[in-house]
């Protein structure tokens, strides 16, 4: 009440200086008042924003185990609530690489291991973020994804090595999350289910005796767990 009031004196006197009488002037004084003294969403920064998100954690699939994942993410709020979001990362160091090599390869008879693999995610989705508490807010979403698998090294015991360059695979995800800070700045943390499988992916060899195409069904799915800064702007 005290900002309208505040609000209605100068449209008042705008009002009955651009003529007119008195009950008109009040009128459009009023109307004036409240559309500038009301509050809009529009403008809360925790409904409707840009951001930037760097990201670290750990990414735990059912094939390669454990690995570390960065990456960063973009994010536009066009309505209240919603937001569409790009991600990229970068994930590597995985703990089961050898055991993958033989899942996929049974057929090479030596101790074979995928050195320097890694996996690239590209992905869009959308995000619902509520506010919960001053600062504090929750969110969720999901979407799709392209997982791109650079070239890397298939080392076998005796040392030999071949550089190794298999497809790529898309795939799709969902995240939940929790965020706190003061604007422009706020902390996350997100748990996030990737799910990238590929039955009868093709594998092109031609090494230690074999020469062609070997076929197998490969699962990079898990769970990541992630933490974070935004900045929103």
């Amino acid at each position: 009440m005290k900002h309208t009031l505040r609000a209605l004196i100068p449209a008042l006197a705008c009002a009955l200086t651009a003529g007119g009488t008195f009950a008109d002037a009040a009128t459009t004084a009023l109307a004036t008042s409240m559309v500038a003294s009301s509050p809009s969403i529009w403008h809360t920064p925790h409904l409707r924003y840009s951001s930037f998100a760097g990201y670290f954690g750990s990414m735990d699939t059912e094939m390669l185990g454990a690995g570390d994942i960065v990456g960063g993410a973009l994010e536009f709020s066009p309505i209240p609530f919603f937001s569409l979001q790009l991600r990229g990362g970068y994930a590597d160091q995985f703990e089961g690489t050898e055991a993958f090599a033989s899942d996929i390869m049974p057929q090479i008879r030596t101790t074979l291991e995928f050195d320097d693999f890694s996996v690239v995610p590209l992905e869009l989705g959308i995000i619902g973020r509520f506010p919960v508490a001053p600062f504090i807010s929750v969110y969720g979403g999901g979407g799709w994804g392209y997982y791109v698998i650079p070239t890397f090294e298939a080392v076998a015991a005796n040392d030999f090595s071949v550089s190794e360059d298999i497809d790529d695979i898309s795939g799709w995800w969902w995240l939940v999350g929790a965020e706190a800070g003061l604007h422009p700045i706020y902390g996350f943390v997100e748990a996030k289910y990737t799910h990238i499988v590929a039955n009868d992916y093709t594998v092109d060899v031609d090494y230690f005796g074999i020469q062609g195409e070997l076929t197998a069904d490969i699962d990079l799915s898990g769970m990541m767990l992630l933490a974070g800064i935004r900045l929103k702007w």
